[in-house]
């Protein structure tokens, strides 16, 4: 008799389980339509958001979210009831994501075309600096030899010799229009 009420139990507890168990499957049975829909609807508003993570990208990082958008792009049967949400979301964040694009294109293109520009400024100067400099270099050595030949005349002949600016002997014959007073 002990073993009978003892059995009461798991036999009560097998036929609870299988209750459970089969109002489980039924519950997921109905409940799975349900999950679909907010499952797509999900993806909706992943769509929607797909504008908000281009916000300071480059022109490639939106292009990968294009690309993305792409894929996530579907066929009405897929959407079934969101449908029509679906596709202006998918309308909508496309939309976005090209004008973002041309925009970040813009300013790259923008930004190549600063640094071309720094750049050929930046040659310009240096040759001119360097013209500058060349020409110093090709007007002291002038300036030398002048004065060489200058010396030697005047140590050879005898004849005194004078050199004005830049192979001035003197300070008062290096500009010889302010020592005359054209200037």
């Amino acid at each position: 008799m002990a073993r009978i009420l003892k059995e009461k139990p798991k036999k009560i507890d097998a036929v609870r389980k299988r209750v459970k168990d089969t109002l489980t499957a039924y519950k997921e049975e109905v409940l799975a339509p349900l999950k679909e829909i907010e499952a797509r609807q999900a993806e909706i508003v992943e769509i929607d958001n797909l504008p908000a993570q281009g916000v300071g990208c480059d022109s490639e990082g939106i292009k990968q979210l294009l690309e993305r958008l792409d894929a996530m792009a579907k066929t009405p049967d897929y959407w079934k009831e969101s449908a029509q949400d679906a596709e202006s979301s998918v309308r909508e964040a496309k939309r976005q994501l090209s004008d973002m694009l041309a925009s970040a294109e813009k300013a790259e293109a923008e930004r190549r075309e600063l640094e071309e520009l720094r750049a050929q400024k930046e040659a310009m100067e240096r040759a001119a600096r360097e013209k500058a400099e060349a020409e110093l270099r090709k007007a002291q050595e002038e300036a030398a030899r002048a004065k060489a030949e200058a010396e030697r005349i005047a140590n050879e002949a005898g004849i005194p010799c004078y050199c004005y600016e830049a192979a001035a002997f003197t300070p008062e014959r290096r500009n010889l229009a302010a020592s005359v007073g054209l200037l």
